[in-house]
């Protein structure tokens, strides 16, 4: 028996989402609008090779890593790590990273990268 339920918004429990979302601060930045979609990033030469539809570009990463506070030795985790936009712009920070991808052709993607 599957005891994964879908979220209804009108039965969720309030006082389980204020608990979860309590240190979670939310922001809108619309400056980084431009940043959330892959046409700056198939503009250069290593993120171009394999276009991927719901990448983002490096300079979202970048502004992020310097948001964070992140130094070089630092790590990065991408769960869900597509076409390797952080992998890659981490590298380039001095950052180890890991991602993972349940696609084996995003796998595939990242895995010829790596010699970047």
């Amino acid at each position: 028996m599957n005891k994964l339920r879908k979220f209804d918004p009108r039965t969720h429990d309030e006082g389980l989402i204020r608990s979860l979302s309590r240190d979670l601060t939310v922001a809108d930045s619309f400056e980084r609008a431009p940043l959330t979609n892959f046409l700056e990033a198939e503009k250069q030469p290593v993120h171009r090779w394999f276009f991927v539809r719901e990448g983002f570009s490096p300079r979202l990463v970048h502004q992020s890593v310097d948001e964070l506070g992140l130094r070089a030795g630092g790590r990065v985790l991408d769960p869900f790590c597509g076409g390797g936009t952080t992998l890659l712009t981490s590298r380039e920070r001095g950052l180890s990273s890991t991602g993972f991808d349940v696609n084996p052709l995003m796998a595939y993607v990242i895995a010829h990268q790596e010699n970047y």
